[in-house]
């Protein structure tokens, strides 16, 4: 890729195909910073669109594949290690899998709140190392929620955020966007900005609801896992 950027100093269509190549070998080959460990999809609440937003496994991963994901982190020398996959929080194994993590920089993972709802879930977890949490929002209506989740619940979120400001954990947000939900989101939006929660990113199940995600003012970009 170097020869053929040297040879086609001129031509930017080289130059660019040279540049994105050599990027997508650096990506692929390099050492990642930061490791994923799936978590199995598992999780008391689910929305209509659960499987569409986690990579269900029956039962969940199992901790020894977890315990594997971590010690391959650890090899690689990966700075930062995300949980992700339904409600890690609700895992009984989740504080050793922390535990095994400590060599990482940063821990964090993704929650879907409700079960950081107990003030002394919130404290274990810290304890055993977690630094952050995304948290996957779809409302903080209890209406919407129950329409969304199929029982009621989004006391639990309100519970979880008041938990979460008074713990040392780093927060933001993840939206997820649907038909069922739109309507909330203005309202949603407004109440993260007046707790100081950073929206990180704005996922839809409907590219049709693009438009008025961007009139909140918001990117969008497909829900996917």
């Amino acid at each position: 890729l170097e020869l053929l950027r040297t040879r086609h100093q001129e031509d930017p269509t080289v130059q660019a195909f040279a540049s994105g190549s050599r990027a997508d070998v650096e990506e692929t080959c390099c050492r990642p910073k930061t490791v994923g460990i799936e978590c199995g999809g598992q999780a008391r609440f689910r929305s209509t669109v659960h499987p569409t937003m986690h990579r269900v496994q029956p039962g969940g991963m199992p901790t020894n594949e977890l315990l594997d994901r971590v010690a391959y982190g650890k090899k690689v020398g990966a700075e930062y290690v995300y949980l992700l996959g339904g409600e890690p929080a609700e895992r009984d194994d989740l504080a050793s899998v922390l535990e095994a993590a400590s060599f990482a920089q940063w821990i964090s993972m993704q929650s879907s709140g409700h079960a950081l709802a107990d003030p002394a879930c919130v404290a274990r977890l810290s304890a055993a190392g977690l630094r952050g949490v995304t948290l996957l929002l779809y409302t903080l209506d209890e209406t919407i929620h129950e329409t969304v989740f199929g029982e009621a619940g989004a006391g639990l979120l309100h519970t979880a955020l008041d938990a979460l400001a008074r713990s040392p954990l780093e927060v933001d947000a993840r939206l997820v966007v649907m038909p069922e939900t739109i309507d909330g989101l203005e309202a949603l939006a407004a109440e993260l900005k007046r707790r100081g929660i950073e929206v990180g990113e704005v996922c839809t199940t409907d590219p049709a609801l693009d438009a008025r995600v961007r009139a909140v003012g918001f990117d969008p970009i497909p829900a996917a896992p």
